[in-house]
């Protein structure tokens, strides 16, 4: 005799939203499930009044849902334009402040940018006689 090992059920991992093809077909069962003549059920949960009532909600909330991801995105759309004039009107005033105080004042280091003296000139690099030369030569 062969016996079978059956894999233990996992719970439905019930923190993430299920996909629109599990709740179509469930619309479809609810709306079949409506035509069927004598239909009574035992499970309160299982009711069709209480399962028309809950699509209602669902239907009701998935609007507002819609609604909300709009003001979202215009929210953003704000936000970024907004992002944008304050960047383009700090650029203005830091360039103004450049031509009125000159780029080596304390005034355009205030602001942020390095004066002309603070920068560190190239300087050529020496180079050292090989001790091991000195000693050929000598």
């Amino acid at each position: 005799m062969f016996f079978i090992k059956e894999k233990p059920m996992s719970l439905p991992d019930k923190s993430k939203r299920l996909g629109d093809s599990v709740i179509g077909k469930d619309i479809a069962s609810l709306r079949g499930a409506k035509g069927i003549i004598g239909y009574i059920s035992p499970r309160p949960e299982a009711d069709l009044e209480v399962l028309s009532e809950i699509e209602r909600k669902l239907n009701y909330l998935y609007e507002l849902e819609i609604q909300a991801k709009a003001k979202h995105r215009e929210l953003l759309d704000q936000v970024r334009e907004t992002e944008w004039k304050f960047h383009e009107g700090v650029q203005a005033m830091k360039t103004a402040i450049l031509a009125q105080f000159g780029n080596n004042s304390n005034q355009a280091e205030n602001v942020g940018y390095k004066k002309r003296e603070d920068y560190k000139r190239p300087s050529r690099k020496k180079d050292k006689p090989d001790e091991s030369n000195q000693d050929a030569e000598s």
